[in-house]
């Protein structure tokens, strides 16, 4: 950051922290995250993705232990190393794990859920009435 000066450095860590969790929007963090390597840095190591969905969804913080999978499925293999590695390593899983979660579930749009439930009877006397519109098509012509 050439000519310009960096809030995170000039300020103390807690008021860095209070600023950042003003954030509502899991991709404004996203945002913050790549402005530099430092601010990267400085959202894993205090967590503001995990405390971002844990003020998204309260649910949540009944979790105890996150775990991520790797692209084929399988658990990652524990790899050994230093303490301050193995901290680090674990932030940036949650971090990775709880940037995920929040996109996920902030990206779907209701009109994509089934809002009533789909039924219809064999035996009814007036199936065009029994068969409830579950899409913005009519599907009873269909049926």
């Amino acid at each position: 950051m050439e000519g310009g000066m960096d809030f995170l450095n000039c300020l103390d860590l807690d008021m860095s922290v209070q600023i950042l969790m003003y954030l509502k929007d899991p991709s404004d963090l996203v945002r913050v995250s790549s402005v530099s390597r430092s601010w990267r840095d400085f959202v894993i190591a205090n967590g503001l993705f995990k405390q971002l969905c844990l003020r998204m969804f309260p649910q949540l913080s009944r979790v105890a232990h996150v775990m991520e999978l790797n692209k084929c499925g399988a658990k990652e293999p524990v790899e050994v190393g230093s303490s301050y590695s193995m901290e680090w390593e674990s932030l940036a899983r949650d971090h990775r794990v709880y940037a995920t979660l929040a996109r996920v579930c902030t990206s779907f749009h209701d009109e994509d859920c089934i809002s009533k439930a789909i039924s219809a009877s064999s035996t009814d006397n007036y199936p065009d009435e029994s068969c409830g519109r579950v899409t913005g098509v009519d599907v009873t012509g269909v049926l």
